[in-house]
Order: C-alpha cells, then structure tokens, then sequence
C-alpha cells in the first residue's frame, strides 16, 4: 500500500521546485512527482555575503541536470552569485552560470484564488490554532470568512483539513 501511487503525471520530471522571496529569506522548496515528499530549505540574509532581497514573490522553476551540477559544486569559503528574479534564477561561480527561467505551475497546483496581503491576513487570522475538523475558507476582498460548515450553494469556499497549518504562513505575510 505504501508504495502505492495513485497520482502519475505524464510527464513527472517535470514537476518543479518553487523559490519564494519572504522579504528576509529566500525558501527553496520541492515536492516529489507524487506529491507525497515536500522538502524545503530557508536561507536567511546572514547566508549571503552582499547583496539585497527585493519585493516578495514566488518563482517556479525547473532546474536542468547543468544548474543542479552547478549548485553541487558549491563550497564553503567559495565565491558564488546567486540571483532569484520573477521570471528566473540564477547561479554564477567560478566554473559556470547557469540560469533557469520560470515555467508554468504543474498541473496539481492550481491556484484558486488570488488576493491582496491584507485580505489574506484578516482571512488567515481567523483560522483557530488547533481544529479538528475540516474548515472552509472564504475569501472575499471586503470580509473573508473561516467557516466550520460548508455554506449551502456556495462553490467559491476551499476545504481545509488541517487549517491550523495555514498559520505558518503568517511569517510571509508579515513581510508583505
């Protein structure tokens, strides 16, 4: 059962890692072909020797066999330029550049809504700390709403089942 998958994208290398600048910290993270594996990685400001972080964002990349190689060969104590812009990122050292540009989210990454900082704060801020049920979320530019029931014809709420989770994005919006 474990080994199970039940989800097999045609084309499943293509699944991306996604770079996210949280205003002091850049977030690498990547999740396997099945969806099943999330891995991440947060490199603070104190991490880079000079240089600036600019306005939040999120860019999705594929990373070729030549920007994994480059990224492999980075040592401590050797110099290395490393750029996250919105439509690409970039890796410079000694032996090599490599560049990789944004692409297309895959498929199961869908966004169904999209709303302004502020917006997501109020509707984050009312998700409670601990819930063991499912909640549904609401969003909506003037009052977002987290609801413990799904409202009967409405089909623009999103079911989440471990909301508390949620709050861990808190950090992010605090930056934006």
């Amino acid at each position: 059962m474990v080994e199970s998958r039940f989800y097999r994208p045609e084309l499943w290398r293509e699944i991306d890692p996604v770079v996210t600048n949280g205003g002091e910290l850049l977030r690498f993270e990547g999740f396997s072909s099945c969806a099943g594996v999330y891995a991440r990685a947060d490199l603070t400001a104190e991490r880079f020797t000079s240089g600036r972080f600019g306005p939040p964002g999120t860019t999705n990349v594929d990373l070729n066999a030549a920007f994994v190689r480059n990224l492999a060969r980075l040592r401590p104590g050797k110099e290395a330029a490393f750029e996250v812009g919105h439509d690409s990122v970039r890796l410079k050292t000694h032996r090599a550049e490599t560049v990789e540009h944004k692409v297309r989210l895959p498929e199961r990454a869908v966004p169904l809504v999209e709303m302004g900082a502020t917006t997501a704060r109020r509707l984050l801020h009312a998700v409670p700390g601990s819930c063991p049920e499912a909640l549904f979320l609401v969003p909506s530019a003037h009052r977002p709403q987290v609801l413990h029931r799904r409202p009967a014809g409405d089909r623009t709420a999103i079911e989440v089942r471990v909301a508390h989770r949620l709050r861990l994005l808190d950090p992010v919006l605090a930056s934006v």
